[in-house]
């Protein structure tokens, strides 16, 4: 009875207070965050004849990943050429007449030069220029590049086919293309370049197809799967297909670069991985150049939303096209790379092909000191970084120096760190080299940067005088 008179007491007295104001989200430090990124995957449609397909709409196209069919966020179609049919091999292409394009869309070529397997760099060269000068003018930029014991850029993207013509020309006589590319025990070495030159093109917008003047690989007891996959996935980031060519032409089935190992067949998953198409069993070693340039003439780009991305960790990407008949061809993988990854993979492309990432804050000098012994100088580097063109980053800098031979030969390196305090800083380092001449390459990084610097000088050691030769 005590009990229900006091609740009845304080009833009214309860039903009179004021609610207790909401208290807020305790704050621990928490939140949410969904990281998405808008992927693109370049593609070209072909029917049974190998014609390509210009009338295709979102509708058309179905993209899974791993598996797993998504949502298309986008389709951008350039088709400026229309249907075109499959270019067909000819045995002489000098004598005929240039094609005639009524269509001025402008597309971008590079002519890569592969010198670890390539057969006859001399008659490659002219199949080249060949096609170049066949070539319709005005609707295309060509890049040259020479993969070699580094990647170099003979000639950069330019709508005039002068420059690229003239890189040929001076390719066919430049002794360091040559040297120091035999005696190779694995195909490591070839990857490598190919890696760096996806890395220069992903720096380049737009899509690219690359001419990949090459050759049979040697079976050296490696499958190379590992390899194959970064390509494919590096060849969508970059937007960049290889359209492989086995500069070897015409081959017998008794011939022993068709080994099960190596030959065309590595030729030919190469091109297929990275969405771009194989010439081989021909001695029309341009034909790869018409296929290119026919296939840039009507291409279609997907793009979707990775909602759930997974750093550095290669997807795989199947395009499938709902009408009947068609196939797509597009690179079969794709790849988000961390910062950090991104970050060691541009150091080792800039100590390969500095000249993408020169920067005035960077300046080298090499001199010879005096002569460690009858064969060799001791030489000092100076560089000098200045430190309002390098922007705000804080910290320690890393300086990498790299001394090559002019065939890209690696014969003395050296590595510092830097702590830019001031306006400038003053870092010495010393060498020791044969007499003759150097590239000397210097290579900036910092752990906040993507980007590294780099600047090059190429120097000439004199010959070391003889102790009896009075100065």
């Amino acid at each position: 009875m005590r009990v229900a008179a006091l609740a009845c007491l304080l009833a009214p007295a309860l039903l009179a207070a004021p609610p207790a104001p909401e208290q807020p989200p305790l704050e621990i430090g928490l939140e949410e965050r969904v990281e998405v990124q808008l992927v693109l995957v370049d593609l070209v449609v072909l029917d049974r004849r190998g014609t390509t397909v210009a009338d295709l709409d979102r509708d058309d196209f179905e993209l899974r990943v791993d598996g797993d069919l998504v949502r298309l966020a986008t389709l951008d179609a350039f088709c400026p050429d229309g249907a075109v049919d499959d270019p067909r091999g000819r045995v002489v292409r000098a004598a005929e007449p240039a094609p005639t394009e009524t269509r001025s869309a402008r597309r971008k070529v590079v002519l890569a030069f592969d010198y670890f397997h390539i057969d006859s760099a001399a008659e490659t060269l002219d199949a080249a220029r060949r096609a170049l000068e066949a070539a319709a003018p005005g609707n295309a930029e060509h890049m040259i590049v020479s993969l070699a014991e580094t990647v170099r850029i003979e000639s950069p993207f330019s709508p005039d086919t002068a420059p690229a013509l003239a890189a040929l020309e001076r390719m066919r006589s430049d002794p360091a293309l040559y040297a120091g590319n035999y005696g190779r025990l694995t195909e490591r070495r070839f990857f490598d370049r190919v890696h760096v030159l996806f890395d220069l093109l992903e720096r380049i917008d737009g899509r690219k197809a690359v001419v990949l003047f090459s050759g049979p690989f040697l079976p050296d007891g490696f499958h190379h799967d590992p390899a194959f996959r970064s390509l494919a996935s590096l060849s969508a980031r970059a937007r960049a297909s290889l359209y492989t060519v086995d500069t070897g032409g015409l081959r017998t089935p008794l011939d022993p670069a068709f080994g099960p190992l190596g030959g065309p067949a590595m030729l030919r998953r190469l091109a297929h991985e990275t969405g771009g198409r194989p010439t081989a069993d021909t001695n029309d070693l341009a034909l790869a150049y018409d296929r290119a340039r026919r296939d840039l003439g009507c291409t279609y780009t997907l793009g979707f939303y990775d909602r759930a991305p997974r750093p550095d960790r290669n997807r795989r990407v199947v395009v499938s096209v709902t009408r009947p008949r068609l196939r797509a061809v597009h690179a079969t993988s794709y790849v988000i790379r961390s910062p950090e990854k991104k970050r060691r993979s541009l150091v080792r492309t800039a100590s390969m092909a500095p000249g993408m990432f020169e920067s005035a804050a960077l300046r080298a000098r090499l001199e010879p000191v005096r002569p460690s012994s009858s064969r060799r100088w001791e030489t000092r580097v100076d560089v000098e970084i200045d430190r309002a063109a390098l922007g705000n980053a804080e910290g320690d800098w890393e300086l990498r120096g790299i001394l090559r031979k002019p065939n890209g030969t690696r014969m003395r390196s050296f590595r510092r760190t830097v702590r830019l305090d001031g306006q400038a800083a003053a870092i010495s380092a010393d060498l020791h080299a044969r007499p003759g001449p150097y590239t000397l390459s210097l290579v900036l990084t910092h752990p906040e940067r993507v980007s590294p610097l780099t600047t090059s000088i190429d120097v000439e050691l004199p010959a070391i005088p003889d102790p009896g030769t009075k100065q």
